[in-house]
Formats: C-alpha cells, structure tokens, sequence
C-alpha cells in the first residue's frame, strides 16, 4: 500500500489555510460535493494571500534526519512552502489515482465537451470549420468497451481469463481522441501501456513491442505502413487494432493477404481489427471494470532521448495524482471563467509525458481537448484560430515561432511597426516594473484595441488565459516579448519524465521573469539525491533558474564555457526572420559557427534594401546564394549578430550554413518535442561544420 499525503490533509494541518478549511467544514470529507467544493477553491498559493506566496515560494527543509546537505557542502534541501514538511503525492485520498480523477469530472460534468476534433469530409474534400466533440458520459462508455474488448481478444488467444490483466499494451499513432480513449480503456482495467515515437523510426518501436512483450498494439491508420513493416520482428503481438474505421473489406484483404506473419512467437494467431469493432465486442461481453490503486502501474513511458535507444520509466498512478496535486495547488482557474466550458489544445505529441499530464490535468477538471486536423505543427494556428483555447501548452521552439512571426507581420508596415513598439515597450516596462496582470484602462482601451486583440486572433489565443511552456529553457526576452505582445500569462515549467513532467512552475505574471518557479515533488536515488543532469541556480524566492544541460556545455580553445541553448534561444528570440538554430563549436577553435534555418520572407525583406536583386530569387535560389556569396552572407551574419542582446563577443555566430527547415525530426536531428540531438546533429552536418571552419571567422575584425 503507497503512503498518500494529500491536498485535503495539507489543509487540515496548517494554519494559513484556516479559510479554506471553514469552507470545506460543511461537507463530509471524500464526497464528490467536497472534492469540488475543494477543486473549486485551489489553488494554495492564493492562502494566506498570493503577494504572500509569491515572496517565498520554497523554503529550506531543515530536517536533521534527511537533510545531508550541510555537511556535504551543498546547498540546503528546498521544498515548496505549500508543503515544506511533507511531499503531496494527491489532491485527497478519494483522487488516489488518475482514473478516479477522471471519473470524477464525468459525473461533475457528463454533458461536458470532452474530445474533439475537425471532421473531414471526403466529397467535398474539405476540413470541417469547426470542432466536433464527444462528451465526458460518452467517452466513458466508449472506454469501457474498448478495455473490455482488448481484454476479449488478447486473451482468447493467449487462452487466459478474460480478466487478466497482465500484458502491456502499445500505442503508435500521432494525437488524436482515440489515443486518449485507448489510454482510458487502459486505465479502466489496469493495463499498463506504452507509447511508440512515430518520428523515431521502426527499429526503436521494434525494440521498444519486444522489451515490453507487448501482445497488443493500437495505432493511427496512417501506420499501416510501419506495422507491417516491423511485424515480421514482433515476437509477442497477437492483436493489431486500427485506430480509425476499416471497412469488412478491407480486413478481410488485411487480415488474408497482407499479413507477412500469421503467428506470434508464443504461436497465438495474429489478426488485425477496427476500434469500432473491440468496442463492440467489448460492450457484448462487458467485463466488469478493474479499476487502478495508486500503485497499479499506469504507463512505461520510453523517452524520446538525444543519444541512443530510448530508455524506459515505470510510473505508478501515484505519478498522476501527484501530478495533478502539483498542477491543481498552482494553477488557478480565472474567476470568470469557472463553471464554464474549457478548452485546450492538445498539441504535443502525447507519447511525451509533458503533454500527458497536461491531458490528465484537462481531464480532471472537466476541460475539452480538442486536437489538430493532421500531425503537422504548420497546421497549428489555422487550428487555434477555430477552437480558441482556453490554455495552451508549448516549447520553447514553438513560441520563437510565434515571437518570430508576430515581429515579422509586425515590421511590413512603419506605421503599424511604431506604433506596435510603443506599446509592447510600455508593456514591458510595466510587466518589469510591476508584474501581475494589468487592470489598467490603458491597457483594455486602448492597446487591446489597436494591437493585443490583433495580435491574439491572429494565433487563435482570442480566449488564452495563460500559456505553458516547457521541456527547454527558453530566453527571457521572448517571454516578455509575448507576455508584451499577447498581454496573456506565460507559466515557464521544469520537469522530467520520471516525475510525471512538471516539478515546478513559475507564476504567470511575475516581475522577474525567466524562473521555472518553485518545486512541488521528488525523485530520489539510494543516497538521497536525484541528478536530472540540469545547470541552474536557486534564487532568493526559492524558485529555480535552468540554464542548460550539462552534456550540452562545451569549451572553445580560449577556455570559455558554452551554453549552447542559451546562446540558441537568445538568437531566435531576438532576430525575427531566424526559425531554427544549432550552435557548434570546435574545442581547438575560438569561435563558433552555426546551421540556421530562415524565414523566406523575412531575410528577403532583411538584405533587400542593400541586395534589391534578392526580391526575384525563389527562397532555394536566395539561400544557395547566400552560402555561396560570402559578403552576402557576411552581411546577413552582421545584422542577425546585431539582432542579439546580452551576448558576450565569444557566445556569437562567426559562420553559418543556412537553408529551411535544416533541423527536423525526419532527419533525427531533434526530437519530437523539437529539443536538438546534439550528438546526431553535429555528425549529420559534419561536411557543413568542417566546411565553415576551412571558410574561417567571416567577421574576425568586425566589433561584435
């Protein structure tokens, strides 16, 4: 039996939410009109009161039986100062695990959009202009019968009974309602499962079906391809599931003609069905539910990793609750917006823990995910724009994107750029100055009107009441450029997949921003410590600082340090027309050099007025151009170096290849959360690299 300590006993035992407890007086502890009296009063940071909070947000852990760090000369252990006596690991004992969670919000609210999505209609070829979704009460029923079915197929052939539960089940599909369902159905019968990288090719899913035995796997139509592809190396499936409807035709002509194995290693016969069908042969037979304890094993989550196969992390409902109890104490629902409709959008992959808890966060409190039309983040903001989500969680690698083409549009006119720069500075300023949200009439009549509402249709963040964003560090420039620009809160977060994602998050309206706030959990080893191979510092807040990870920092022969991602972020935070970055540099050099990727548009606009040729070039003839002419390419590095702010001379591009989408996941040179496989990108682009260095330092004698 796990230990739990919950939200509800945090509030029982301390003093400073004396409020909040006479609130919850009246009701009897557990029950669903306690729980939601509870989660409609988070979060703690608002008690005593938020200013309080915020001046302190982690305290040093004093205890003398835990505490080694004195001695051992480290810095004191911090804990957040919610809880700085002991670590939350749920919201109350009635929430003890991510299913109980989300059945909680179905019977809050049944009638509740739930999963969604556009429809595409294939006579008139078109994508449907708006979101269609299912409700809370339906995808309930919809996830009980699919766990019921999996658990008729699988074990029928394994010759098991029908309840057993002992198997892993696999996913291999882009976001879509049905991952979230077939993760429900999982969750509903206490299957383990796990999620296979589409990006990452078929010998890491291969390697991944056979480590965990895994004797079912559910995946997206569009991989029928990659599933037959591996199926001759499967050892241990038995059942292949289509995510999306097949027709009786078509498998029958699967299920006859293209299977290349038709049994397993165990000698279990193999055969392919439709979701459509296990539901419905899960709702005949209806096995009754085996729902999970907090120790049940919810999901192997196989990281996406920049070097070598991926590595696996067992986590426990336990991780969920936790997660959700981190999530619930800091993020607050804004007051006008509570009993409403909620949406986000569910746009990271989810085989990334980040966007898992973001979705079991949405689930737990009644929000709708809605999810892009097909896997192409070009796709994105058309998609924004029509479901207008409520919240939205990014990377760092996105939001540049959108600090990019907001500077971009923004620069087309001198009028409209003037005008815009006014008012982003005078936001700024106030942000830095003040922090919290700004109430003033300035601000609603008169920059709302002229440029924030603009800005904010334009990306589909009409109805955004805060952004997260994590998995990278990301500069400080471009969070007050947005938070300026889209007057919208941005919540940096630190975390790893161990820890169920986030472990921190910082407030969204700080005045000293770039923190990913103060910790909530732990991870740690036999020792007593966990070491996430993170850089960062802890500052008088007790919130922490990420600066990068260790394995990324490099020496250039002069002996300075580099922190590649910092000098990255700073690059496409400040220079508009720069989408992708990947800094390199040689130990036995003194500078560095660099692969970017370009925006057509906005290098075109850049050297046009020096080079007024450039306007007839197509964007592959303007970049060949520009790694053939080195004045050309000179004077472009001149200007993007300008570009950057707090810099030093020796953290600056000294040369550069350049081209469009250079760093893709297709080339696996980032991962599927757009971090940079330094290993693999730095031999992908070895000729390039090497190429630069004979070329030398275009601007060795120029001031940088």
């Amino acid at each position: 039996m796990y230990e739990t300590y919950s939200i509800s006993d945090v509030i029982e035992n301390d003093p400073k939410f004396l409020a909040i407890k006479e609130k919850l007086a009246g009701y009897v502890r557990g029950s669903d009109v306690y729980l939601a009296e509870l989660l409609n009063e988070l979060p703690l940071n608002s008690y005593p009161t938020y200013k309080a909070y915020l001046k302190t947000q982690a305290v040093p852990f004093t205890s003398t039986d835990k505490n080694k760090a004195e001695e051992s000369n480290y810095s004191p252990i911090y804990r957040n100062s919610i809880s700085p006596d002991k670590l939350v690991t749920c919201v109350d004992q009635k929430l003890s695990t991510g299913y109980e969670h989300f059945m909680f919000s179905a019977r809050r609210f049944p009638n509740n959009d739930c999963l969604g999505q556009r429809i595409y209609d294939p006579i008139t070829k078109q994508w449907s202009e708006k979101y269609h979704f299912e409700s809370y009460s339906r995808i309930v029923e919809r996830a009980h019968s699919f766990g019921s079915g999996i658990l008729s197929l699988v074990n029928v052939k394994r010759k098991k009974p029908l309840k057993s539960n002992d198997f892993i089940l696999a996913i291999l599909a882009h976001n879509m309602p049905e991952w979230i369902i077939t993760d429900l159905a999982c969750q509903s019968y206490s299957v383990t499962n796990t999620a296979l990288y589409e990006t990452l090719g078929p010998k890491t899913s291969e390697y991944i079906m056979n480590l965990t035995e895994s004797p079912v796997l559910v995946f997206a139509k569009s991989n029928m391809y990659n599933v037959l592809s591996i199926l001759p190396e499967l050892e241990y499936v038995n059942t292949l599931i289509c995510m999306e409807e097949l027709t009786e035709e078509e498998l029958t002509l699967f299920n006859d003609s293209l299977l290349t194995k038709n049994y397993n290693k165990l000698d279990e016969k193999i055969s392919l069905f439709s979701m459509k069908q296990v539901e419905n042969i899960g709702r005949l037979n209806d096995i009754p539910l085996m729902p999970p304890k907090p120790e049940t094993i919810y999901t192997i989550s196989f990281t996406s990793g920049t070097t070598g196969l991926p590595k696996g992390v067992v986590l426990s409902h336990q991780a969920i609750t936790a997660s959700n109890a981190f999530v619930l104490s800091s993020m607050k629902v804004p007051d006008n917006k509570k009993d409403k409709q909620l949406y986000d959008m569910c746009f990271l992959p989810l085989t990334h823990i980040f966007q898992r808890q973001t979705t079991s966060y949405a689930l737990s409190m009644g929000v709708a995910s809605g999810f892009i039309h097909k896997p192409d983040p070009l796709v994105l903001v058309e998609d924004l724009k029509i479901l207008k989500p409520d919240f939205l969680s990014m990377v760092p690698r996105i939001l540049t994107r959108f600090e990019s083409g907001i500077k971009t549009t923004l620069s087309k006119s001198t009028i409209q750029k003037n005008i815009a720069s006014n008012i982003i500075e005078n936001k700024a300023a106030r942000f830095t100055s003040h922090g919290g949200t700004d109430k003033s009439l300035l601000n609603f009549l008169l920059y709302h009107r002229v440029l924030i509402d603009k800005v904010r249709d334009s990306l589909g963040l009409t109805n955004g009441s805060f952004i997260v964003t994590g998995s990278a560090p990301i500069a400080k420039e471009t969070l007050l450029f947005l938070r300026s620009a889209l007057d919208i809160g941005i919540r940096q977060g630190y975390g790893l997949t161990e820890s169920f994602a986030g472990i921190c998050l910082a407030e969204p309206h700080e005045r000293d921003i770039g923190s990913c706030g103060a910790r909530h959990r732990s991870l740690i080893d036999k020792d007593g410590w966990f070491s996430t191979g993170d850089v960062g510092f802890i500052d008088g807040k007790g919130r922490i600082h990420i600066i990068d990870r260790v394995k990324n920092f490099f020496k250039l022969a002069h002996g300075e340090y580099i922190a590649p991602e910092k000098i990255e972020n700073a690059y496409l935070s400040s220079c508009p027309y720069i989408a992708q970055l990947f800094i390199f540099g040689d130990p036995l050099k003194t500078y560095l050099v660099g692969v970017v990727s370009l925006e057509y548009e906005g290098v075109q606009t850049a050297l046009s007025h020096q080079y007024p040729e450039i306007l007839s070039l197509s964007q592959e003839k303007l970049y060949e151009r520009i790694n053939k002419d080195l004045s050309l390419k000179k004077d472009l590095l001149i200007s993007i170096n300008r570009c950057t702010e707090g810099l030093q001379g020796f953290e600056k591009l000294h040369n550069m290849v350049v081209g469009t989408d250079l760093l893709n996941v297709d080339n696996g040179t980032v991962t599927p959360t757009l971090k940079i496989k330094r290993v693999i990108a730095t031999k992908y682009f070895k000729e390039e690299l090497e190429h630069l260095y004979e070329e030398g330092s275009l601007i060795r004698v120029e001031k940088l």
